[in-house]
């Protein structure tokens, strides 16, 4: 009797342990399309800024940001893939898009244009701190195409091409809790190692 009780023990505590696991990547997943800033203003265009959709909006040019524009009704006819507002890269340099107060998201795909049409080579890349997870090329050309992402957890992903660039429908799943770390894995599998040692020493009794 009392192996079967400690084998349930042993088997609600494992089920405890990844549910627990599984709960701390969870997260929403959201198309950003741009057309909902609060700041939007139709024929305009202005910095995206922080906390939208949970998510900050930077760049590695000097003004550290990336703009909201109207491309179908304004002066720059250049077309959305939705609606009618994209992210523009204004001012150069790379896009890079982190979770708002950090932690770790995935990046399911966007589409991308290059400004003005002009065709352009580019690519995009995930980190997790600041190791490399991933990288894709792309060519952005004169009208939008999707360029997929990953699976695999990141806390930055970047976007270069060779000039201006356009987004729309960018694919993100923020998670509302941290990661767990690789040493807390580690301490996790121990864990499990050592209950099912001591499950085995109450068995030979």
């Amino acid at each position: 009797m009392k192996k079967v009780i400690l084998k349930k023990n042993l088997l609600s505590s494992l089920a405890c342990g990844l549910f627990l696991l599984g709960f701390a990547v969870s997260g929403n997943a959201v198309v950003i399309n741009f057309d909902d800033h609060p700041d939007a203003a139709q024929g305009s265009y202005g910095a995206i800024g922080s906390n939208y959709h949970g998510f900050d909006f930077g760049a590695t040019n000097g003004f550290n940001r990336m703009d909201w524009v109207d491309t179908v009704a304004s002066s720059w006819p250049f077309g959305a893939h939705s609606g009618d507002f994209t992210m523009l890269n204004n001012y150069g340099g790379d896009a890079l898009i982190t979770q708002s107060g950090g932690g770790a998201f995935t990046f399911t795909g966007l589409w991308i244009e290059g400004w003005g049409n002009y065709v352009q080579n580019g690519y995009l890349e995930g980190f997790l701190g600041s190791v490399s997870q991933y990288s894709t090329s792309f060519i952005a050309g004169s009208t939008f195409g999707y360029v997929a992402g990953s699976s695999i957890l990141i806390d930055q992903l970047r976007i270069h091409t060779d000039q201006n660039f356009l987004v729309d429908d960018l694919e993100l799943n923020g998670h509302s809790q941290s990661v767990p770390e690789p040493g807390t894995l580690l301490l996790l599998g121990f864990g499990l190692a050592g209950l099912s040692a001591f499950r085995k020493r109450f068995a030979l009794k």
